[in-house]
């Protein structure tokens, strides 16, 4: 019995490293041929969410039980699937570009590229665990997206005492933009500044493949509890000074981004707010996210590089 349990550890953990210190068989230090193993993920609509995903794989030359499908960039997020069954089906409730695994023990055998994408403007509330989904005749309007706090009463969501998370989305083909080398620029605004929204924070993501630039947005008088990241960058307020990301969003404010071979420059209304130079390895960029508290609004959305231009 006590061979049997350590043997069943050795499924769960680094088999070389567990059987090195602890003496379990060898035949569990297993060692993986990728070429064995097939992986695939074929969307069931082409554009929008939900969208439900099939995964379609082959594991039956595993020598262990413990295979996963790894859905998004989380791998603490992992399913355990039967190694001699070959389908597998999910449903995805947000868009973005997710780098799909296959895992055998853990060892990843096959990877997946997977874009959902948000069939334009797209407007929810996240909550667990599906999102409120907002009617897009309820929020795009003349000059862009506008989620006021008269569509929160249409969908019978309350400011108080915790506003909704409400999200924004425009996420889909970019053609051959990539991530050191563009611009973006965008306006936003969000006029609720009472109860627990006082700080006004606002998020814009810009969505890469396999990667993610987040630019904080808040009050002048919030600007001490702010978080920047860029491509395996992280500035932390507690450490620089993100002073200059505080801004009256009750007002539309301006927001872009200028990024030559990797060099990013942050601008706030016209101002420089902030300046690096990102360390991971170049990629394509999908889309744009902003996260609002209460209410938001976004107009005037664009990428650009040289000639190329994507207008949201």
């Amino acid at each position: 019995m006590a061979k049997k349990a350590l043997a069943d550890a050795c499924r769960f953990v680094d088999a070389d490293h567990f059987c090195r210190v602890s003496g379990c068989p060898r035949f569990f230090a297993f060692k993986v041929d990728q070429r064995q193993y097939q992986f695939k993920a074929n969307k069931i609509v082409a554009e929008g969410v939900p969208n439900t995903v099939i995964f379609n794989y082959d594991a039956s030359s595993s020598p262990t039980d413990s295979v996963y499908i790894v859905q998004t960039w989380d791998m603490h997020r992992k399913t355990l699937v039967p190694k001699n069954k070959h389908a597998h089906s999910a449903i995805y409730y947000y868009p973005g570009f997710f780098r799909t695994k296959l895992i055998v023990g853990n060892t990843i055998v096959k990877t997946h590229d997977l874009q959902i994408s948000s069939d334009g403007w797209l407007a929810l509330v996240e909550q667990e665990p599906v999102p409120i989904y907002f009617k897009k005749e309820d929020y795009l309007k003349k000059e862009g997206v506008d989620i006021d706090a008269y569509t929160l009463k249409k969908y019978n969501l309350a400011l108080f005492p915790n506003p909704p998370k409400i999200r924004v989305f425009n996420q889909g083909d970019m053609g051959e933009l990539m991530n050191d080398n563009f611009t973006f620029e965008t306006t936003v605004k969000n006029t609720f500044s009472d109860g627990s929204n006082a700080c006004q924070f606002v998020e814009v993501l810009i969505q890469c493949k396999d990667d993610i630039i987040v630019i904080p947005l808040g009050a002048k008088a919030c600007t001490g509890s702010m978080r920047l990241y860029a491509a395996g960058e992280a500035v932390d307020s507690k450490l620089a000074d993100l002073s200059k990301f505080g801004c009256d969003l009750n007002e539309w404010t301006t927001l872009k981004v200028l990024t030559r071979e990797k060099r990013m420059t942050f601008y706030v209304n016209g101002v420089e707010a902030y300046s690096l130079t990102f360390p991971n390895a170049p990629t394509g960029i999908v889309g744009v996210q902003y996260r609002f508290n209460g209410v938001g609004a976004v107009k005037d959305a664009k990428f650009s590089h040289g000639d190329f231009e994507v207008k949201l």
